[in-house]
């Protein structure tokens, strides 16, 4: 399976919280001849579903976030202008004169007006409010509510380019590459090795509310989950001690709500199978859907894998193709050895 091409495949595709089920048909053919079934599910998320034919064998649960952050028009002005309202956490800092798509009736193209730096005058003093900005589609007052709803989708365009050393940039990455990488790590591992029933959910929501993931787990009942999200690499800004590295492999996730011994045990199996990857110490909250899996049901072993990622919530989010391979990687390894069973209980004063 071709990253790249696979990521190429789905690109295109909106899927701002809430419009998720418009990712699905390209979900549904990166999964062909994978998984054993693949369903949608009632909250937008994807669950698909691999058996190992092993009797008692654990379930496995394997997530990634499908939505994407975006935005929802709030109105359309006189002169043919239209506000919107952020899903997700964008930085208004980066909208000046952005290229946007808005899923209408029919798709058309805008861009985020811009006050030209002539005029722009103490701008730069105050960090704008998403509601302050407007978007020019060209279009008049007329034409474009004809066109254009209250609720409707819009996204920060971003292409999708090769950069230099095996690096790529694209819009929505967070968290579609990790999605890629999982049915990866699953295709390649043969029948024979599969020691757990592997469930992935693809979930939705996790950008606002993480419903995909909260309501998706009591349909799965699993004896333990690995959360593949993105982290944030090293960069301009960014906190080295707590940063990724490029190439350094995914990162392994140690905080007060993940299973410590999950953890080792996937850094124990990168190790026997020289796979490279880092650890990362989160504190008392991953940021993730893990966050939401580990307190369901009767509480569920979860840890958080990462992959390095800059430039993250923007057009041009930049990952390693290398660490995606590593996460695959250290994915099927993970599952193929089976040693991991989930946490045992201990009651004080039983033996």
């Amino acid at each position: 399976m071709n990253i790249e091409k696979s990521l190429r495949l789905i690109a295109g595709t909106p899927s701002v919280s809430g419009y998720e089920y418009l990712l699905h048909e390209g979900i549904f053919s990166l999964c062909k001849g994978v998984f054993d079934s693949v369903v949608s599910l009632k909250d937008n998320s994807v669950l698909a579903v691999k058996k190992c034919g092993r009797e008692n064998a654990p379930k496995i649960l394997l997530n990634a976030h499908i939505d994407q952050i975006g935005m929802y028009v709030t109105a359309v002005h006189e002169g043919g202008f239209l506000s919107v309202v952020n899903i997700g956490g964008i930085d208004t800092n980066i909208l000046y004169a952005s290229q946007v798509t808005v899923y209408g009736k029919k798709t058309i193209k805008g861009v985020f007006v811009s006050t030209p730096p002539h005029l722009s005058g103490d701008r730069d003093a105050k960090l704008e409010k998403i509601s302050d900005f407007l978007i020019d589609t060209g279009l008049t007052e007329e034409e474009l509510k004809d066109i254009v709803e209250t609720g409707t989708p819009v996204v920060l365009d971003g292409a999708l380019d090769l950069l230099q050393n095996n690096m790529i940039s694209s819009g929505s990455m967070d968290d579609r590459i990790c999605m890629i990488a999982i049915i990866k790590a699953v295709s390649m591992i043969p029948p024979a090795e599969q020691k757990y029933d592997i469930y992935a959910l693809f979930s939705s929501q996790e950008e606002v509310t993480s419903l995909g993931a909260s309501t998706g787990v009591y349909e799965i009942e699993p004896d333990m989950a690995l959360v593949v999200d993105v982290g944030h690499a090293n960069m301009k800004g960014i906190d080295k001690i707590g940063s990724l590295k490029y190439k350094k492999g995914p990162a392994v996730s140690f905080s007060a709500t993940t299973s410590r011994k999950l953890s080792e045990a996937i850094c124990r199996c990168a190790e026997v199978n020289n796979i490279p990857y880092q650890r990362v110490s989160e504190a008392n909250n991953t940021g993730t859907d893990a966050h939401n899996i580990q307190i369901a049901l009767e509480g569920i072993p979860a840890t958080v894998l990462s992959l390095p990622l800059r430039n993250m919530h923007t057009p041009c989010e930049i990952i390693s193709l290398e660490d995606c391979d590593n996460m695959a990687a250290l994915i099927s390894a993970f599952v193929a050895d089976g040693t991991y069973r989930g946490e045992e209980v201990c009651i004080v004063g039983k033996s």
